[in-house]
């Protein structure tokens, strides 16, 4: 039985006959004969490869519930941290922008004025806070010209200009499209306009354009804290009103701020506030100036100028509101109320007496001259042939083709073009080639009196009136204000002539005298 036993167990155990495999399952039997113990049977079963699957089995059942685990609270986990980051870097992006400048990384309005407060705050006695503010000069056609672009990058130069100019100010920032600004204090007033100087130099700054070099400028107005302004509003008040008058003086100038100029801005507001009425409700007057046929020595036409009387009822020059109205950006809308308001006067003259109306270089940015013509001649029932449209130079240095094919669209409604001031620009012999004129006005600083019966003088006026008549143009001779002048240009085959010798301008209800038979002017103009 012992032996039997024997092998039996070792047919149960592992293969190579090793009575103790690495891995078994055990079972122990008692084996009792008349209640007494005989033997103890032990069984040993391999479960080497079982134990091995089992083994791989709680490998794979680990890895997946580690990979649910990674999935249901890693991934979870890892994106909740990546949010919150984002989070982050956007709240500091945020955080950034509300105090700067995105494109050229300064201060910008908002920092400005609270670093301004917080020194006005801790301004010491002897110490002074100087507010420059700058304004890139004519950006706004660089900008149009050359492309967006290259209108950031010249930014981004002035910006880095301030930066190395104004190291040592509290704050430089960009303060509007095209404006900076910079906070520097000091205690020596003798260095503020040396300073100030530096800096309106530093700001001339080459770029390219267009692949040839340009130069921009900038104006620079500036005042003074604790001495123009009483708190930060008020700086900033003062230093725009600095910079207004040093754009006004052309630009590329530095203008530190004063009461005066406080004045003269209080002036503009009033004026323009009087041109926007003028141009909403038409209260302003047109008054009419006769221009004299040189050869009949009648009257044959009439140029229209406007009159804008203040609220004391004293009338501004044209001189000074025209400009300020194109500054304004209504120069269209009032220089169409103009013609309108001239024309509707003209309609009720005799037939053969035109009218003459200036025209602003501003009225041809739009390209609605044009229409604006027409509807005019259609609404006051005025013919084309009767309306004459005078310009000046500096409207053809502009956009020269654009405006040539505004001024041929005139021509076709049939009004007739007038060069006005010939003789004063650069170059005015070579736009008469270019473009369709039916005259020019020779400008009244030919015929000041103590030049008048100079050689020289007529030669040069004969020779303008001989290349007109060469090209089929007429000529008016501005200035006339004696019998010398009306004698010499009579001479000279002069078309027309205009000045006080024949009238000033004359509101439209008392024109009737310049074309009654039995007028003052009439006679005078039988005895020349």
């Amino acid at each position: 039985l012992n032996v039997d036993l024997a092998s039996h167990i070792v047919r149960l155990g592992v293969g190579d006959g090793r009575l103790d495999p690495l891995h078994y399952a055990e079972v122990n039997h008692p084996i009792l004969k008349d209640g007494v113990l005989q033997y103890a049977l032990r069984i040993r079963v391999d479960q080497t490869e079982r134990f091995d699957l089992f083994h791989i089995a709680i490998w794979e059942i680990s890895l997946l519930l580690s990979v649910t685990a990674i999935f249901v609270v890693g991934v979870p986990a890892y994106l909740s941290a990546k949010s919150r980051k984002v989070a982050d870097l956007a709240d500091q992006r945020a955080h950034y922008l509300t105090a700067h400048d995105p494109l050229t990384g300064l201060d910008n309005r908002k920092r400005l004025i609270q670093k301004l407060e917080n020194a006005c705050s801790n301004t010491e006695k002897a110490e002074k806070l100087l507010l420059a503010t700058i304004d890139v000069d004519g950006f706004r056609e660089i900008n149009d010209e050359a492309g967006h672009e290259v209108g950031d990058q010249l930014l981004t130069l002035f910006a880095s200009t301030l930066k190395n100019t104004c190291g040592n100010s509290l704050s430089i920032a960009r303060i509007g499209g095209d404006e900076y600004a910079c906070v520097t204090p000091f205690t020596d007033r003798g260095k503020l306009q040396d300073f100030l100087e530096e800096l309106q130099s530093a700001l001339s700054i080459s770029f390219q354009a267009d692949g040839q070099k340009q130069l921009a400028t900038a104006s620079v107005g500036a005042a003074v804290y604790p001495t123009d302004a009483k708190d930060v509003p008020d700086l900033i008040k003062k230093a725009e009103t600095a910079l207004k008058v040093a754009k006004s003086a052309g630009g590329n100038k530095t203008a530190i701020f004063d009461q005066e100029m406080e004045r003269g801005i209080a002036e503009r507001r009033a004026l323009e506030s009087l041109i926007r009425h003028a141009t909403k409700h038409h209260t302003f007057d047109v008054h009419f100036q006769p221009l004299i046929c040189g050869a009949q020595m009648e009257v044959c036409s009439f140029e229209a100028l406007v009159r804008l009387r203040d609220a004391a009822g004293q009338i501004v020059s044209p001189e000074k509101f025209i400009p300020i109205a194109e500054d304004m950006g209504i120069m269209e809308e009032f220089g169409a109320a103009i013609l309108h308001k001239a024309a509707r006067a003209a309609v009720h003259w005799p037939n053969h007496i035109r009218l003459a109306v200036n025209l602003s270089a501003v009225q041809f940015e739009s390209g609605n001259i044009v229409k604006t013509v027409e509807r005019v001649l259609k609404t006051t029932s005025l013919p084309a042939n009767r309306l004459e449209l005078e310009i000046t130079e500096s409207l053809l240095m502009q956009d020269t083709d654009g405006i040539l094919s505004q001024l041929i669209g005139l021509k076709a409604l049939g009004v007739s073009i007038a060069m006005d001031d010939f003789g004063t620009g650069y170059s005015s012999l070579g736009y008469l080639w270019k473009f369709p004129f039916d005259k020019i006005k020779i400008d009244r600083s030919f015929l000041r009196d103590e030049e008048v019966c100079c050689e020289e003088t007529k030669q040069v006026i004969s020779t303008i009136i001989a290349l007109a008549h060469t090209l089929d143009m007429h000529v008016t001779a501005e200035g006339v204000e004696s019998e010398c002048h009306v004698a010499m240009l009579r001479q000279l085959n002069c078309d027309q002539m205009q000045g006080f010798y024949f009238g000033r301008p004359t509101p439209s209800y008392d024109l009737s005298k310049f074309w009654s038979p039995n007028n003052y002017i009439d006679r005078r103009l039988l005895a020349v």
